[in-house]
């Protein structure tokens, strides 16, 4: 729709689509009378809400500005969900749907809350989350993960100590200012891997449990851990239970647990990446072909005569959507979690 509007208006692209999505806002000023209220028709026949005013009148305030990213709760939808994505930002499904598998999901930044409640309306009988943070109180975290060790250790000793429990983070709350800061000072070296921490998903390990007969009851109370399995989970520590854990959620969630006996730690999984392993196919299905097709790897590059492990990583979501393309088509595929 920019596009279009531009367009029609003579005016660039970028700043159509800044005044859309920071709503309510002045798309055009200083016209007719008569010429404002005919346009104001048109854009109103397009799907927008549109009101003409004095332009002697102060313009709306500022609104609160956000930065948008999406958490699909179910891979088996990812491509429907990114033709919604696509068709509310404009753009075609194969640049939407790499928008949410880039971690982490970031689709848009410094727009309007009309614009993220539009997003969530078009969203909502889908299995997706719209996570919202308000960039004027933003706070970030240095992330754990890829940095050379001598870099990792110069970050520890300038940066606060995370809370306790808390691995796969350098630091935590920082402020725009001081994420900056920091990206200046070691831009020569390598690119901080930096997140708005309303952004970041953890995951919880249970490392022990006390030993007595409300236990599994307790942790079915403070887990994702179903009843059935309570048991058994408890009997094979240490064990994941809980994950896409949010960072508003994480330390409440760890305080419950410590305060019932359970000792726990929680890690960051924004970034993760996953290898593909000992992928097989059943004779009947080309192998090589497919893999080129999916983008895990070129054809020629894949040996014959036995399971093959793609080249390179990749992040979780695109991990499972292509394991899953994988076993749609009949092969065997297992994921494995790149250790830094």
């Amino acid at each position: 729709m920019a596009g279009a509007l531009a367009k029609g208006l003579g005016l660039a692209p970028e700043r159509i689509a800044k005044v859309l999505y920071r709503a309510p806002s002045v798309l055009v000023d200083d016209l007719e009378p008569a010429l404002a209220e005919s346009l104001a028709s048109l854009l109103h026949d397009a799907g927008l809400v549109v009101t003409v005013e004095d332009a002697t009148l102060p313009p709306p305030p500022a609104p609160e500005l956000f930065d948008l990213a999406l958490l699909p709760l179910d891979v088996t939808h990812l491509p429907e969900i990114a033709e919604r994505l696509a068709a509310f930002l404009g753009t075609d499904s194969r640049h939407a749907l790499e928008l949410i598998l880039t971690p982490p999901g970031l689709i848009l930044g410094q727009v309007s809350g009309v614009t993220a409640e539009r997003l969530e309306a078009e969203l909502l009988t889908l299995p997706v989350r719209v996570v919202r943070s308000l960039r004027s109180e933003a706070r970030y975290c240095l992330a754990d993960a890829g940095l050379p060790e001598p870099q990792r250790q110069q970050l520890l000793r300038v940066c606060e100590p995370v809370p306790a429990g808390v691995a796969g983070v350098l630091a935590t709350n920082l402020t725009a200012d001081s994420a900056g800061s920091l990206v200046r000072q070691h831009a020569a070296r390598s690119r901080l891997p930096i997140i708005d921490q309303v952004f970041t998903q953890f995951e919880i390990e249970l490392l022990e449990a006390p030993a007595t007969d409300a236990a599994a009851e307790q942790l079915v109370a403070l887990s994702d851990v179903p009843p059935r399995v309570a048991g058994r989970v408890l009997a094979a520590l240490p064990v994941v239970i809980a994950d896409n854990v949010s960072w508003s959620e994480l330390a409440d969630r760890l305080d419950a647990l410590a305060q019932h006996g359970f000792r726990a730690r929680a890690r960051l999984t924004t970034l993760d990446q996953f290898r593909l392993r000992r992928i097989q196919a059943p004779s009947e299905v080309d192998l090589p072909g497919l893999l080129e097709r999916l983008g895990i790897c070129d054809a020629a590059s894949v040996p014959g005569g036995g399971p093959v492990d793609a080249n390179g990583s990749f992040p979780a979501l695109q991990a499972q959507l292509l394991s899953r393309s994988l076993r749609g088509a009949g092969c065997a595929v297992e994921l494995e979690r790149e250790v830094a």
